[in-house]
């Protein structure tokens, strides 16, 4: 799907009559619920990393076409958009939220991170303590946070999209076009949560955490939560560019570490949703014990073959 997205792209660039372009799914049930992580699964039971490579390459360097591309893209989003979805949908101009729309990277629960641009589109919310509690849980949200944090950029309700496309496909910009949109709902994150996910180190982060999110929490990999928290630090302030560099180190490393493919395995593959996870929480909440600072180095070293 990615290289076909990709190649259709290159034939609406070089066609004239083409004004606008939009991207929607052939289903209610999701936009695009991610990538194939089965297939990811197989490549690494295979150690064949050259296929992972020869994937996230192909993502990621979609990702940033789609945020660049020269005529403008609008994603249409109903149903479920996680992980690759995200990828597909947030960095286009305009993105359409329908009525059952949900959002979400819920990577840290496979032993992965969240990527495709996520520690560049969770830094730009106006409260970067939401970004993180995002990206380190990796929970789903709702039309009415996306509109409020910039991921959705309209709301309008899908028994409406087909007279805006009309609209669209005469060449009219989405600025001119008519269109009815959805009540927006005001939202917020819980302010227990909103303090402890403002803490800059993450053993802090950690320790302030409510109950419920800490015992969610330490269903996941622990060095997803560590990767992760380290990645949306680093990526403050860079360009979508360069994130997206740091996600294709972290992923390439992933693939050959070991904790993806656990995580896929259990969560994905034989379903018995108890990962044995290679860096496992600790009793008490001492991450920098558990996981070596070398060990966090290495898995933003870059690979051998640049992305861009």
């Amino acid at each position: 799907m990615v290289l076909a997205i990709d190649a259709a792209l290159t034939t609406f660039a070089n066609n004239d009559s083409v004004k606008h372009i939009a991207i929607m799914s052939s289903t209610d049930r999701a936009f695009c619920a991610g990538g194939d992580i089965r297939a990811a699964y197989a490549a690494m039971l295979a150690c064949d990393v050259d296929a992972c490579e020869a994937y996230f390459r192909a993502e990621y360097q979609l990702t940033y076409r789609l945020a660049t591309f020269e005529k403008p893209v609008y994603a249409f989003i109903n149903g479920l958009c996680l992980g690759g979805g995200m990828g597909i949908s947030v960095h286009c101009k305009a993105r359409i939220a329908g009525e059952n729309s949900v959002f979400g990277m819920p990577e840290t629960g496979i032993g992965f991170f969240p990527d495709v641009g996520a520690a560049y589109f969770y830094n730009r919310f106006a409260d970067p303590a939401e970004g993180m509690y995002l990206a380190l849980t990796g929970n789903k949200f709702d039309r009415d946070h996306a509109l409020r944090n910039g991921i959705a950029t309209h709301a309008i309700d899908q028994s409406h999209w087909k007279a805006l496309i009309g609209q669209l496909s005469c060449g009219t910009s989405l600025d001119e076009c008519e269109f009815t949109s959805a009540n927006v709902h005001a939202c917020y994150l819980p302010h227990d949560i909103q303090i402890a996910f403002s803490h800059k180190a993450l053993p802090e982060l950690i320790a302030a955490l409510p109950s419920t999110v800490l015992t969610e929490m330490r269903t996941k990999s622990f060095l997803s939560i560590t990767v992760t928290h380290a990645h949306m630090q680093r990526a403050r302030g860079k360009s979508l560019k360069s994130v997206l560099k740091q996600d294709f180190s972290l992923a390439m490393n992933f693939v050959r570490h070991g904790e993806f493919k656990e995580g896929v395995r259990a969560l994905l593959i034989d379903k018995d949703k108890a990962p044995k996870w290679l860096c496992a929480w600790q009793n008490q909440a001492e991450p920098y014990d558990v996981i070596p600072e070398e060990i966090i180095t290495m898995m933003f070293n870059p690979p051998e073959k640049k992305l861009f």
